[in-house]
């Protein structure tokens, strides 16, 4: 079970401005897209941004891994090209999934976001970093859980991903699932506005491509599906449960 802040930030880094010596706070922006990766304007190399960001963010708490990294930019006095590095909890053993879904705001009321930790590294070094609504571990409420089979949760994805296409396409898609991922995601735990549960969960990833444009969606972060690796339970990532 996790405690999770309802504060929004646990630490927001940005630059001082040198005029009124007031913090100017980050703005991140979203990630390249692949159309336009020659705008760029960062010389340092990934690798390079990626040390920078895990040393400081295990300085900050080590509990936390890299996951992915993308060509991105920030505004703190301009905008500024940049490597976002971003980065998921361990818990158990296992990452909570770094996924683009956030909790909708007009089917919860007083929602609280998933944790989020992103650096963003320039020529310059780290330039910005945003910790969006950390979480603690409290307590492990059971550690001796079986899963189901990936044979049962494989019957269960093919079905439901029919059903998906089947019901929420409004013109003719194809769906290619590339990717079927085991991670921990945050569940609302029962009458608690700010305690969750994590429970390891299966992510379906992949490409949507429409039949009659030929037009292909590939989102690098957005599941599909996702399924309860413990029962099979269908989960539904923008409601949080």
């Amino acid at each position: 079970m996790i405690h999770t802040s309802r504060g929004g930030y646990a630490l927001e880094i940005g630059r001082i401005d040198p005029q009124s010596y007031e913090m100017a706070y980050p703005v991140v922006y979203d990630n390249y897209s692949e159309d336009n990766q020659e705008e760029f304007a960062v010389k340092l190399a990934q690798e390079e941004a990626e040390k920078l960001s895990c040393d400081f963010v295990k300085e900050i708490d080590d509990s936390f891994v890299l996951g992915k990294v993308y060509k991105s930019a920030c505004s703190v006095r301009g905008y500024e090209d940049g490597w976002k590095c971003c980065f998921t909890r361990v818990v158990s053993g296992v990452e909570i999934g770094y996924e683009d879904h956030q909790i909708d705001v007009d089917g919860v009321s007083n929602p609280i976001y998933y944790e989020s930790l992103d650096v963003i590294v320039s020529d310059d070094g780290i330039i910005a970093m945003q910790w969006q609504y950390p979480s603690t571990v409290k307590e492990i409420v059971n550690d001796n859980v079986e899963p189901l089979a990936f044979d049962k949760i494989a019957e269960i994805i093919e079905k439901q991903l029919t059903g998906y296409i089947n019901q929420t396409m409004e013109t003719p898609q194809n769906l290619l699932i590339d990717k079927i991922e085991l991670s921990m995601m945050r569940i609302k735990k029962v009458n608690s506005e700010n305690e969750f549960y994590l429970v390891p969960v299966w992510d379906c990833y992949g490409k949507q491509t429409d039949e009659d444009s030929g037009e292909q969606q590939n989102v690098d972060n957005f599941s599909f599906l996702t399924v309860n690796a413990l029962d099979g339970s269908i989960i539904n990532r923008s409601l949080g449960y």
